[in-house]
C-alpha cells in the first residue's frame, strides 16, 4: 500500500512559488543556476552556466546529492524559455498531439466479436479508443458549413496554440532528478557526456528531458506525473524548435536531437497507446532533422595528440567529445529505428548495413572524467572502437555479414549494441520484403557470428549493460516466429483478424522454428531472472520479455497436448550446439517434466515470463504487457474468465 508523501515530500514536488518576484532580474552576474556561477535571461539564449561541475563524478544515490541549482534559481526563466521555444505562428489547434481529438480518432464502424476478444483488443498497448457515438452524432447533426464571419472566427478559436502554464517543479526535484537520469539510465543509453555537459540556454529542452525521464526512477506516483507534465509540455516545446535550431548549426542541432530521443525513449516506455504513436509518428522527424544536420556525415579523429600541453588537451577532449556524442546520436537513432520496427511489426525506416554505422569509441574513454584520463584511456585503446565505413562496406560485400571488431572486442560498447539491432531489423526488412526465406540462412549466420566475436566468453551485468544476451535471443524468435500473425492470432484485431490467422499460429506451433523459439523464449527468462535486483534493464528488454511470453502462449495454446514420447533432435538449431545446450532435455524440462505439451494454464515457463514482465524495471510498458497477456490467457486484465464455462 502506498504512503502518503510527508507535507516535506509534497512541498519538494511542488512548483516553485518564486516567480522572479523575490529574486533580481536576470541578467549577467545573477546566481540563478550554481552557486558562484552566473544566469544570463534565458529569453536571450545565452549561456545559463560556465561552471565546472562534473557529471559523470555525480555520487551515487547512497551519497549526498550534488546541487544543480542554488535556492535562487529562477525557474520562471526557464518556463519562459520553453514557451519562447514555441513561436506564436505555430499554431497546432487544441493540440496536434492531442490523440483524444475525436476528428484524429478512427470511426470506422464496430466489428462483431465476443467478449473475450474485445476485451483483448482493448488492452493491447497499441489500441486507441474509436468514439463511433460522436461520429454518427455528426452524420445527424447539420453543422454550420457556411464560410462567414462566425466560421472564419470559430476556425481561428481552434487554431489557437493553447498550453495552460504550469510552474517547473522546485529546483531540489529537478536537480534530483537529472542525477538519478545520469545514475539509472544514462549507463544504458549513453548518449549524453556527463563528465562535460553543462544547463545552458542551448541545453535547456536536453536538461527537462533528462528530468522527465530521472522522474520515473523517484519511486513516488507524485514524481512520476510532475514527470509526465514535463514530457507533455517538452514535446510541444521540441516540435516548435525545429524550424529556428536547425539553421544555428549543428552544436544547437544535436541538443536538440538529444533531446528528441530522450523524450521518443520516454514515449517507447510509458506504454500509453497515445504515446506509443507518437514516438512511431515521429520517428522519422528525428531521422530527417539528424540528416540535414549533418549528424550521419561526422568524420573521426582517429586519436588525440598525446603531446599538447593540458590546455590544449582540454580544446582536443571537448572536441572529441562532440564528435562522440554525434556519433551516439547516430547509433541512438538506428536503435530506436530497430526496436520501433520490432515493437509495431513494420519495416525499418533506416538501413541497416555495416558501412551505416557509426564509429564509436570505447566505454573507457566515454567515462574517462577528466582529459588526462581521456588520453591515458585512448593510449591504452588504440582509438576508435571498429573499423572505417570504407573497410565496413569491403568486408560486408565479401561476407554479406555484419563487421564486427574481432581484434579488439568491447561488449561495452555502444556500437555492439547499434549492431546487434541492426541485425534484428535486418529480419523485419526481409520480412516486408518477403524475402525471409532466402535470407534465413545468412541472417541467422550473422547471430552466430556476433555470438562468437562478443558473447562467447561468459558475461557479466557489468561487462553487459545493455543485456545484449537477452537481445540475441529475442532476434531469433523474430527471426523464426511472424509475430505480427501470431498477435493476430491471439486477438489483436478482433474476432474476425484472429480467425485468419488461427490456421498459422496452429501450423507454427507443431514446426521445429516453434521448438526454437520456445527455447529461446526460455533462455530469456533465465537471463532476465539472473539480472541483479538493482541493475536497471535494457531498453529492449521489456519487449524481449513480452515476445518470448507471446510466443510460449502460441506455442501452449495452439500446440497443447502434442505428445512428445521421444523429444525430437533440434537438428536445425546450431545456435544450441554452440552454446552446449542439449536442446530436447531443456525442452522437455520447460514442459514441466510433461511428456506432453502443457496448456497455457499449465505452463511455469509462461507464468514466470509474465510475472517478470510486472517486476521488469521503471518501464510502464512491461507492465501493460503482463497486464495484456493476462488478458489473453484468462480473456480479462484480472485474471478472471469472461468465457463461460
Amino acid at each position: 500500500m502506498a504512503s502518503t508523501p510527508s507535507p516535506a515530500f509534497r512541498e519538494f514536488l511542488a512548483p516553485s512559488s518564486r516567480h522572479g518576484a523575490d529574486l533580481p532580474t536576470s541578467g549577467v552576474g545573477d546566481n540563478l543556476w550554481f552557486t558562484d556561477s552566473s544566469l544570463p535571461d534565458l529569453n536571450s539564449l545565452d549561456l545559463l552556466s560556465d561552471t565546472n561541475m562534473n557529471w559523470n563524478t555525480l555520487p551515487t544515490l547512497s551519497r549526498t546529492p550534488v546541487s544543480l541549482a542554488s535556492p535562487k534559481f529562477d525557474l520562471h526563466a526557464i518556463n519562459s524559455a520553453i514557451m519562447e521555444a514555441a513561436p506564436t505562428s505555430f499554431h497546432i489547434g487544441e493540440s496536434l498531439l492531442n490523440l483524444e481529438n475525436p476528428e484524429l480518432r478512427s470511426t470506422d464502424s464496430p466489428k462483431p466479436y465476443s467478449l473475450r476478444e474485445q476485451v483483448i483488443r482493448r488492452q493491447w498497448f497499441t489500441y486507441l479508443e474509436s468514439d463511433n457515438s460522436q461520429s454518427l452524432h455528426r452524420d445527424k447533426v447539420s453543422e454550420h458549413t457556411q464560410v462567414d464571419a462566425r466560421f472564419r472566427d470559430d476556425l481561428s478559436q481552434r487554431l489557437q496554440f493553447q498550453t495552460p502554464y504550469e510552474p517547473l517543479p522546485s529546483t531540489d526535484f529537478l536537480n534530483l532528478c537529472v542525477q538519478t537520469y545520469f545514475n539509472r539510465f544514462n549507463p544504458i543509453f549513453p548518449i549524453v557526456h556527463g563528465a562535460t555537459f553543462k544547463p545552458s540556454a542551448t541545453s535547456s529542452l536536453l536538461l527537462l528531458a533528462m528530468c522527465a525521464v530521472g522522474s520515473s526512477f523517484l519511486a513516488c506516483p507524485q514524481a512520476t506525473r510532475q514527470g509526465r507534465s514535463i514530457f507533455e509540455r517538452l514535446n510541444k516545446a521540441i516540435l516548435a524548435s525545429w524550424e529556428t535550431v536547425i539553421s544555428r548549426g549543428l552544436s544547437d542541432a544535436l541538443s536538440l536531437i538529444q533531446a528528441s530521443l530522450i523524450v521518443q525513449t520516454f514515449s517507447m516506455l510509458s506504454g500509453t497507446p497515445a504515446n506509443l504513436l507518437l514516438a512511431q509518428s515521429f520517428h522519422g522527424t528525428i531521422i530527417t532533422l539528424a540528416r540535414r544536420s549533418g549528424v550521419f556525415l561526422s568524420e573521426r579523429s582517429e586519436t588525440c595528440n598525446n603531446d599538447v600541453h593540458d590546455q590544449g588537451l582540454d580544446i582536443s577532449w571537448r572536441r572529441w567529445v562532440q564528435e562522440e556524442e554525434q556519433a551516439r546520436v547516430s547509433a541512438a537513432l538506428f536503435i530506436h529505428d530497430a526496436e520501433l520496427s520490432l515493437l509495431f511489426n513494420t519495416e525499418p525506416s533506416m538501413r541497416h548495413v555495416a558501412s551505416k554505422l557509426p564509429s564509436i569509441s570505447s566505454n573507457t574513454e566515454w567515462m574517462a572524467p577528466t582529459a588526462e584520463e581521456w588520453r591515458n584511456a585512448q593510449r591504452k585503446s588504440g582509438g576508435l572502437h571498429g573499423v572505417s565505413g570504407r573497410e565496413q562496406a569491403e568486408v560486408s560485400r565479401q561476407s554479406h555479414l555484419p563487421v564486427t571488431d574481432r581484434t579488439r572486442p568491447d561488449r561495452t560498447s555502444f556500437r555492439i549494441y547499434c549492431e546487434l539491432e541492426g541485425i534484428a531489423a535486418s529480419i523485419n526488412t526481409a520480412k516486408e520484403l518477403d524475402a525471409l526465406s532466402s535470407t534465413t540462412f545468412q541472417l541467422e549466420q550473422s547471430l552466430l557470428q556476433f555470438h562468437k566475436s562478443y558473447l562467447k566468453q561468459p558475461i557479466t551485468v557489468a561487462r553487459d549493460p545493455f543485456c545484449l544476451g537477452i537481445l540475441w535471443h529475442s532476434a531469433f524468435i523474430s527471426l523464426f516466429a511472424d509475430l505480427n500473425r501470431l498477435e493476430m492470432a491471439a486477438g489483436r484485431d478482433g474476432l474476425e483478424r484472429s480467425q485468419m490467422h488461427t490456421a498459422y499460429a496452429k501450423s507454427w506451433s507443431r514446426s521445429q522454428e516453434a521448438r526454437r523459439c520456445a527455447l529461446h523464449g526460455m533462455m530469456i527468462l533465465q537471463k532476465a531472472e539472473s539480472m541483479p535486483i538493482g541493475a536497471e534493464p535494457a531498453i529492449h528488454v521489456p519487449r524481449a520479455l513480452y515476445c518470448a511470453a507471446m510466443v510460449w502462449y502460441c506455442y501452449t495454446e495452439f500446440g497443447w497436448g502434442e505428445v512428445e514420447d521421444t523429444p525430437r533432435p533440434l537438428d536445425d538449431g546450431p545456435e544450441f550446439e554452440m552454446l552446449g545446450i542439449d536442446a530436447s532435455s531443456l525442452l522437455v524440462e520447460a514442459h514441466g517434466f510433461r511428456t506432453s505439451r502443457p496448456s497455457k494454464l499449465e505452463s511455469l515457463t509462461l507464468v514466470s515470463l509474465i510475472d517478470l514482465l510486472r517486476r521488469m524495471g521503471h518501464s510502464e510498458i512491461s507492465d501493460r504487457m503482463a497486464t495484456l497477456m493476462i488478458s489473453i490467457i484468462h480473456g480479462h486484465p484480472d485474471g478472471e474468465s469472461t468465457v463461460p464455462g
